[in-house]
């Protein structure tokens, strides 16, 4: 990420993340939202020295991000590795679930999606 975007937009970036599973796990809270949603970690695998090359560079460029990363030496999967990298923070939903019912939910409180028929509420103030 840093060598796409830098190091600032980079940080920027895993803050977005993090900010988007936390929005998104209080709505599934707020409006019991059955979507499927877990938190969940995710696995990157090295399994040749190249890889292993590129994962440290990875590594190496979330940590400096600012992302939940760290080696891990536990087998996640039984595929053989030389290196494995744990990155924690992730989450898993069903996307589809989740924007109906959340949908459902505004709808619920009196607004109307299509556009200009508001409560007055959005950022247009309609």
């Amino acid at each position: 990420m840093i060598r796409d975007f830098g190091k600032d937009n980079a940080r920027l970036l895993a803050q977005a993340g993090r900010e988007a599973i936390a929005t998104i796990k209080t709505n599934v809270q707020k409006y019991q939202i059955d979507c499927e949603f877990e938190e969940k970690e995710a696995y990157l695998f090295a399994t040749d020295e190249k890889q292993e090359q590129e994962l440290n560079d990875l590594v190496e460029g979330s940590l400096e991000a600012g992302l939940e990363i760290s080696w891990s030496d536990a087998p996640a999967f039984p595929i053989p590795f030389v290196k494995q990298a744990r990155i924690g923070g992730q989450a898993q939903f069903h996307p589809v679930k989740y924007i109906r019912a959340l949908a459902d939910a505004f709808i619920k409180m009196g607004d109307d999606l299509r556009r200009g028929q508001g409560t007055g509420h959005g950022r247009d103030g309609r």
